[in-house]
């Protein structure tokens, strides 16, 4: 019988939760943003018996420790790539889901020769079309910050904000700093076998930014799940865990 391992261990000087389970090839699965090891937890079990599967609350959420400063995605990247260091782990397979995925990302275009296999959910960090309104939101946040007290500049963030800079607390800097990054010139660096899945109308993300993904990554395909939105595996289990199970074969 496979045991779960929960644990804490310590990497670039910060507690960390994580989760340990099965036996096999070792498959690490990366969270969304605001999320934790039980948001990616459908994944987990859908793998367990299979392979080795390790899922994280990576820093700033759930159980592991905020970080002093912003972090960037490449701090992310460069955290995974201690954390799998310390296991030993030298070839990894990646599931990363919306921010998850922006940093295996990252992490298979900066470190090739580490990822094995990339599957990439809805994964976020392709800057989005705009429209005149945020612009306008970005120009009352810089009057915001420049000109107002911090008890005016509060209200006025909290109006205008988007749902994860509201509750985004200690860790609004570096939603701030991630938010403002483009993706996309990693894309074309990866070299993995990359499996996009996107549900058909997640709107977070738009499907746009899958097909975006798929044209940049020379060695992958985009699968789109019917009836799905920005939680494509928990909105269509059955179709997610058959495109996920047969990319794995």
């Amino acid at each position: 019988m496979l045991s779960l391992l929960k644990n804490f261990v310590k990497i670039k000087g910060l507690q960390v939760y994580y989760e340990k389970e099965g036996e096999g090839k070792p498959i690490l699965i990366l969270h969304g943003w605001g999320g934790r090891t039980e948001s990616v937890k459908p994944i987990f079990d859908l793998l367990k018996n299979n392979f080795c599967v390790y899922s994280l609350d990576l820093p700033g959420f759930g159980r592991s420790e905020v970080p002093e400063l912003a972090w960037q995605t490449s701090d992310y990247g460069l955290f995974i790539k201690k954390f799998l260091e310390n296991f030993g782990i030298k070839k990894i397979n990646i599931i990363g889901h919306s921010f998850g995925g922006r940093i295996g990302i990252w992490l298979s275009a900066n470190y090739p020769e580490l990822v094995n296999r990339l599957v990439l959910v809805d994964a976020s960090g392709i800057k989005p079309k705009r429209k005149p309104g945020y612009y306008l939101k970005v120009l009352l946040a810089k009057i915001a910050k420049y000109l107002l007290p911090k008890a005016l500049k509060e209200k006025v963030y909290q109006k205008i904000g988007s749902k994860d800079y509201k509750e985004a607390g200690k860790m609004r800097d570096t939603l701030v700093k991630i938010v403002n990054e483009d993706i996309k010139p990693f894309l074309s660096k990866i070299l993995a076998p990359t499996l996009i899945i996107w549900g058909e109308n997640d709107f977070q993300t738009p499907i746009y930014q899958g097909k975006i993904m798929e044209k940049e990554i020379k060695n992958s395909s985009l699968k789109i799940i019917k009836n799905a939105g920005h939680f494509c595996y928990l909105d269509n289990s059955f179709d997610f865990s058959n495109a996920i199970l047969d990319f794995f074969k």
